[in-house]
Protein backbone atom coordinates (compact mmCIF):
# COMPACT_ATOMS: atom_id res chain seq x y z
CA UNK A 1 0.00 0.00 0.00
CA UNK A 2 1.60 2.99 -1.29
CA UNK A 3 2.39 5.72 2.05
CA UNK A 4 0.12 8.87 1.97
CA UNK A 5 2.14 12.44 1.67
CA UNK A 6 1.96 14.29 4.90
CA UNK A 7 -0.52 16.78 4.36
CA UNK A 8 2.37 20.19 5.03
CA UNK A 9 3.24 19.11 2.18
CA UNK A 10 0.33 20.65 0.10
CA UNK A 11 -0.53 24.75 1.03
CA UNK A 12 -3.27 25.53 2.62
CA UNK A 13 -5.98 27.20 0.46
CA UNK A 14 -5.51 30.46 1.83
CA UNK A 15 -1.72 30.46 1.37
CA UNK A 16 -2.08 29.73 -2.01
CA UNK A 17 -3.66 32.74 -2.52
CA UNK A 18 -0.64 35.18 -0.34
CA UNK A 19 1.55 33.45 -3.35
CA UNK A 20 -0.36 34.09 -6.53
CA UNK A 21 -0.84 37.79 -4.93
CA UNK A 22 2.63 37.83 -4.17
CA UNK A 23 3.61 36.47 -7.86
CA UNK A 24 1.42 39.31 -9.62
CA UNK A 25 2.91 41.83 -7.77
CA UNK A 26 6.71 40.61 -8.37
CA UNK A 27 5.39 40.44 -12.34
CA UNK A 28 4.41 44.49 -12.11
CA UNK A 29 7.20 45.57 -10.24
CA UNK A 30 9.37 43.75 -12.17
CA UNK A 31 7.66 45.58 -15.40
CA UNK A 32 7.80 48.53 -13.79
CA UNK A 33 11.44 48.43 -13.30
CA UNK A 34 11.58 47.38 -17.11
CA UNK A 35 9.80 50.38 -17.96
CA UNK A 36 11.60 52.56 -16.10
CA UNK A 37 14.61 51.43 -17.24
CA UNK A 38 13.63 51.28 -21.39
CA UNK A 39 12.18 55.45 -20.21
CA UNK A 40 15.36 55.97 -18.92
CA UNK A 41 16.95 55.07 -22.21
CA UNK A 42 14.52 56.53 -24.74
CA UNK A 43 14.55 59.75 -22.95
CA UNK A 44 17.93 61.10 -24.10
CA UNK A 45 17.38 59.44 -27.32
CA UNK A 46 14.84 61.82 -27.50
CA UNK A 47 16.58 64.65 -26.30
CA UNK A 48 19.38 63.75 -28.85
CA UNK A 49 17.24 63.41 -31.70
CA UNK A 50 15.40 66.91 -30.91
CA UNK A 51 18.49 68.75 -30.64
CA UNK A 52 19.88 67.58 -33.45
CA UNK A 53 17.09 68.57 -35.35
CA UNK A 54 17.01 72.12 -34.03
CA UNK A 55 20.63 71.80 -35.23
CA UNK A 56 19.93 71.03 -38.69
CA UNK A 57 16.92 73.95 -38.62
CA UNK A 58 19.56 76.46 -37.41
CA UNK A 59 22.32 75.22 -39.69
CA UNK A 60 19.73 75.40 -42.99
CA UNK A 61 18.51 79.37 -41.85
CA UNK A 62 22.09 80.55 -41.71
CA UNK A 63 22.98 78.65 -44.85
CA UNK A 64 20.03 80.35 -46.00
CA UNK A 65 21.49 83.83 -44.87
CA UNK A 66 24.42 83.21 -46.87
CA UNK A 67 22.59 82.26 -49.73
CA UNK A 68 20.18 85.15 -49.44
CA UNK A 69 23.66 87.60 -49.36
CA UNK A 70 25.22 85.76 -52.77
CA UNK A 71 22.25 86.07 -54.57
CA UNK A 72 22.16 89.71 -53.84
CA UNK A 73 25.52 90.52 -54.71
CA UNK A 74 25.06 88.07 -58.27
CA UNK A 75 26.45 89.92 -61.08
CA UNK A 76 23.64 88.84 -63.52
CA UNK A 77 20.59 90.98 -63.24
CA UNK A 78 18.39 87.53 -63.61
CA UNK A 79 20.15 85.92 -61.06
CA UNK A 80 20.12 89.06 -58.36
CA UNK A 81 17.67 88.98 -55.67
CA UNK A 82 15.65 92.33 -55.01
CA UNK A 83 13.40 93.76 -51.74
CA UNK A 84 10.32 91.81 -51.88
CA UNK A 85 7.17 91.78 -49.68
CA UNK A 86 6.08 88.56 -50.28
CA UNK A 87 8.89 85.29 -48.87
CA UNK A 88 11.56 83.52 -51.61
CA UNK A 89 10.87 80.24 -50.94
CA UNK A 90 13.40 77.45 -51.55
CA UNK A 91 15.23 74.12 -50.05
CA UNK A 92 18.79 73.59 -48.58
CA UNK A 93 19.15 70.23 -47.66
CA UNK A 94 15.68 68.59 -48.05
CA UNK A 95 14.50 71.61 -45.55
CA UNK A 96 12.12 74.44 -46.26
CA UNK A 97 13.20 78.01 -46.67
CA UNK A 98 11.60 80.76 -46.57
CA UNK A 99 13.44 84.14 -47.45
CA UNK A 100 12.21 87.55 -46.97
CA UNK A 101 14.38 90.73 -48.21
CA UNK A 102 13.31 94.26 -46.78
CA UNK A 103 14.78 97.53 -47.86
CA UNK A 104 15.21 99.60 -44.39
CA UNK A 105 14.85 102.43 -46.91
CA UNK A 106 11.37 102.15 -47.19
CA UNK A 107 10.62 102.08 -43.53
CA UNK A 108 9.54 104.60 -40.93
CA UNK A 109 12.99 105.75 -39.69
CA UNK A 110 12.41 106.36 -35.90
CA UNK A 111 15.69 108.24 -35.92
CA UNK A 112 15.05 111.02 -37.94
CA UNK A 113 10.95 111.60 -37.98
CA UNK A 114 10.06 114.64 -37.13
CA UNK A 115 6.89 115.41 -34.22
CA UNK A 116 4.06 115.94 -37.67
CA UNK A 117 5.74 112.74 -38.18
CA UNK A 118 5.80 111.20 -34.79
CA UNK A 119 2.17 112.28 -34.48
CA UNK A 120 0.77 110.66 -37.46
CA UNK A 121 3.04 107.16 -36.84
CA UNK A 122 1.03 106.96 -33.22
CA UNK A 123 -2.02 107.62 -34.45
CA UNK A 124 -2.25 105.21 -36.83
CA UNK A 125 -2.46 103.18 -34.09
CA UNK A 126 -5.04 104.16 -32.52
CA UNK A 127 -3.48 106.91 -29.71
CA UNK A 128 -5.21 109.98 -29.34
CA UNK A 129 -5.69 112.92 -27.19
CA UNK A 130 -3.59 112.93 -23.75
CA UNK A 131 -2.23 109.66 -25.10
CA UNK A 132 -1.38 110.78 -28.39
CA UNK A 133 0.76 114.01 -26.64
CA UNK A 134 2.18 112.04 -23.69
CA UNK A 135 3.43 109.60 -25.97
CA UNK A 136 4.44 111.87 -29.11
CA UNK A 137 6.18 114.40 -26.22
CA UNK A 138 8.17 111.16 -24.82
CA UNK A 139 9.53 109.83 -27.78
CA UNK A 140 10.97 112.71 -28.85
CA UNK A 141 12.39 113.80 -25.38
CA UNK A 142 13.45 109.82 -25.35
CA UNK A 143 15.63 110.56 -28.80
CA UNK A 144 17.12 114.49 -28.04
CA UNK A 145 20.33 115.31 -26.13
CA UNK A 146 18.84 117.78 -23.34
CA UNK A 147 17.58 117.56 -20.46
CA UNK A 148 14.49 119.54 -20.62
CA UNK A 149 11.17 117.40 -21.03
CA UNK A 150 8.28 118.37 -23.25
CA UNK A 151 4.75 119.36 -21.88
CA UNK A 152 3.32 116.01 -21.81
CA UNK A 153 7.04 114.27 -21.95
CA UNK A 154 9.79 113.26 -19.51
CA UNK A 155 13.49 112.73 -18.92
CA UNK A 156 15.28 111.02 -16.59
CA UNK A 157 12.77 112.10 -13.43
CA UNK A 158 9.88 110.25 -15.31
CA UNK A 159 11.83 106.86 -15.62
CA UNK A 160 13.34 106.63 -12.12
CA UNK A 161 10.68 104.45 -10.71
CA UNK A 162 11.71 102.13 -13.25
CA UNK A 163 15.33 102.37 -12.90
CA UNK A 164 15.01 103.10 -16.59
CA UNK A 165 17.78 105.60 -18.14
CA UNK A 166 16.44 107.22 -21.58
CA UNK A 167 18.92 107.30 -24.46
CA UNK A 168 18.85 111.07 -24.52
CA UNK A 169 20.29 110.34 -28.17
CA UNK A 170 19.15 107.36 -31.33
CA UNK A 171 17.33 104.49 -30.38
CA UNK A 172 19.79 101.53 -30.60
CA UNK A 173 17.14 99.01 -31.20
CA UNK A 174 13.22 98.74 -32.16
CA UNK A 175 12.78 96.85 -28.89
CA UNK A 176 14.13 100.22 -27.11
CA UNK A 177 10.81 101.37 -27.80
CA UNK A 178 9.00 99.50 -25.56
CA UNK A 179 10.40 101.31 -22.90
CA UNK A 180 9.53 104.79 -23.82
CA UNK A 181 6.86 106.63 -21.53
CA UNK A 182 3.47 106.17 -22.80
CA UNK A 183 4.52 103.45 -25.65
CA UNK A 184 4.92 100.01 -24.23
CA UNK A 185 5.80 96.73 -25.32
CA UNK A 186 2.23 95.86 -27.07
CA UNK A 187 2.05 99.30 -28.99
CA UNK A 188 5.78 98.56 -30.01
CA UNK A 189 5.50 95.36 -30.91
CA UNK A 190 2.86 96.90 -33.65
CA UNK A 191 5.19 99.90 -34.84
CA UNK A 192 8.41 97.59 -35.48
CA UNK A 193 7.53 95.72 -38.56
CA UNK A 194 7.14 99.12 -40.88
CA UNK A 195 9.94 101.20 -38.56
CA UNK A 196 13.57 101.12 -38.36
CA UNK A 197 16.52 102.20 -36.66
CA UNK A 198 19.27 100.84 -39.15
CA UNK A 199 18.04 103.50 -42.01
CA UNK A 200 21.72 104.57 -42.46
CA UNK A 201 22.25 107.33 -44.76
CA UNK A 202 20.07 108.18 -47.86
CA UNK A 203 16.55 109.19 -48.58
CA UNK A 204 12.73 107.31 -48.11
CA UNK A 205 12.09 104.85 -50.66
CA UNK A 206 8.49 104.49 -50.96
CA UNK A 207 8.84 101.71 -54.14
CA UNK A 208 9.95 99.43 -51.10
CA UNK A 209 7.36 100.69 -48.39
CA UNK A 210 4.16 100.10 -47.32
CA UNK A 211 1.60 102.51 -47.40
CA UNK A 212 1.44 103.15 -44.09
CA UNK A 213 5.22 103.82 -43.73
CA UNK A 214 4.10 106.08 -46.79
CA UNK A 215 1.27 108.24 -45.02
CA UNK A 216 3.55 108.49 -42.05
CA UNK A 217 6.29 110.17 -44.48
CA UNK A 218 3.61 112.68 -46.23
CA UNK A 219 4.30 110.73 -49.41
CA UNK A 220 1.47 110.75 -52.14
CA UNK A 221 0.78 107.65 -54.72
CA UNK A 222 4.01 108.69 -56.86
CA UNK A 223 6.56 106.00 -56.83
CA UNK A 224 9.61 108.75 -57.48
CA UNK A 225 9.50 110.62 -54.75
CA UNK A 226 11.21 110.22 -51.68
CA UNK A 227 11.77 112.27 -48.13
CA UNK A 228 15.28 114.01 -47.83
CA UNK A 229 16.60 112.94 -44.57
CA UNK A 230 19.61 114.68 -44.55
CA UNK A 231 17.70 117.97 -44.76
CA UNK A 232 18.16 119.36 -41.00
CA UNK A 233 14.91 118.03 -38.94
CA UNK A 234 12.99 121.78 -38.07
CA UNK A 235 10.02 120.86 -35.71
CA UNK A 236 6.44 121.18 -36.50
CA UNK A 237 7.83 120.58 -40.17
CA UNK A 238 7.81 117.62 -42.61
CA UNK A 239 10.57 117.58 -44.61
CA UNK A 240 11.02 118.63 -48.51
CA UNK A 241 10.73 115.93 -50.63
CA UNK A 242 12.43 115.74 -54.31
CA UNK A 243 12.90 113.13 -57.02
CA UNK A 244 15.89 111.06 -56.44
CA UNK A 245 17.73 109.24 -59.61
CA UNK A 246 16.30 106.52 -60.36
CA UNK A 247 18.29 103.56 -59.56
CA UNK A 248 18.47 99.45 -58.87
CA UNK A 249 21.74 99.65 -57.32
CA UNK A 250 21.82 97.91 -53.90
CA UNK A 251 24.99 98.98 -52.72
CA UNK A 252 24.81 101.27 -49.76
CA UNK A 253 21.49 100.05 -48.64
CA UNK A 254 20.71 98.22 -45.55
CA UNK A 255 18.95 95.51 -46.13
CA UNK A 256 16.95 93.07 -43.94
CA UNK A 257 17.00 89.18 -44.34
CA UNK A 258 14.99 87.31 -42.34
CA UNK A 259 15.28 83.37 -43.31
CA UNK A 260 12.58 80.98 -41.28
CA UNK A 261 13.60 77.25 -41.84
CA UNK A 262 11.01 74.48 -41.61
CA UNK A 263 11.05 70.69 -41.26
CA UNK A 264 7.89 68.35 -41.68
CA UNK A 265 6.43 68.30 -38.25
CA UNK A 266 6.15 71.99 -37.77
CA UNK A 267 9.32 72.86 -36.16
CA UNK A 268 11.10 75.96 -37.16
CA UNK A 269 14.23 78.05 -36.80
CA UNK A 270 15.12 81.74 -37.82
CA UNK A 271 17.74 83.92 -38.68
CA UNK A 272 17.52 87.68 -39.50
CA UNK A 273 20.34 90.15 -40.16
CA UNK A 274 20.64 93.47 -41.28
CA UNK A 275 23.57 94.11 -43.86
CA UNK A 276 24.73 96.78 -46.29
CA UNK A 277 26.65 95.74 -49.50
CA UNK A 278 29.60 98.31 -49.90
CA UNK A 279 30.60 96.95 -53.49
CA UNK A 280 34.02 96.90 -52.03
CA UNK A 281 36.08 93.19 -53.21
CA UNK A 282 37.76 92.75 -50.04
CA UNK A 283 34.77 93.48 -48.07
CA UNK A 284 31.55 92.86 -49.88
CA UNK A 285 29.43 93.43 -47.33
CA UNK A 286 28.77 94.18 -43.66
CA UNK A 287 26.29 93.08 -40.72
CA UNK A 288 25.17 96.07 -38.96
CA UNK A 289 22.74 94.08 -36.87
CA UNK A 290 21.73 90.54 -35.97
CA UNK A 291 19.26 88.46 -34.25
Amino acid sequence: MEARRPDSVTPPRSERGYALIAAVVSIVLFSLMALAVINATIGPTKMVSAEADRARLSAAADAGVSIAIQRLMAKEPGQRWAPSKTPLRGTFANIRLDTLIEDERGKIALNLINKDQATRLFAEFGLQGSELDTAVDSFLDWRDQDFDPRPFGGEFEAYAEREIKPRNGDLRSLGEVALIRGIGPELAAKIAPVSTVNFGTGSFDPRHASPLARRIQGENSDDSVAVDFNAPIVAGQVRRAFRPPVTDSLIGRPLTIEVTAHDDLGARAKRRVIIELTGAPDRPYIIRARE
